[in-house]
């Protein structure tokens, strides 16, 4: 495919899918562009999830969590224009 397809391809895309899909594919792409702190992310939310760690250690990842969270927030800004 040459360039001008593939720009034009993408444009249309960004217009004709849902906003859900663009802010799915914001997410994607930040996850993507921190894989170490992605990895860090689904460890701890998935050993919070299925394991009963002690609770002050629980206390800490779920700390860790939250920042995280509002780290990828901050870097994703997902709500502006």
């Amino acid at each position: 495919m040459n360039d001008q397809a593939t720009i034009f391809f993408t444009f249309a895309a960004y217009i004709c899918v849902p906003s859900e899909f663009v802010m799915f594919k914001k997410i994607l792409n930040g996850f993507i562009d921190h894989p170490v702190l992605t990895s860090i992310f689904v460890a701890d939310f998935g050993i919070l999830l299925f394991h009963r760690p002690p609770f002050f250690f629980s206390l800490a990842m779920f700390t860790a969590l939250i920042a995280m969270c509002m780290y990828f927030g901050q870097k994703l800004a997902l709500f502006k224009a």
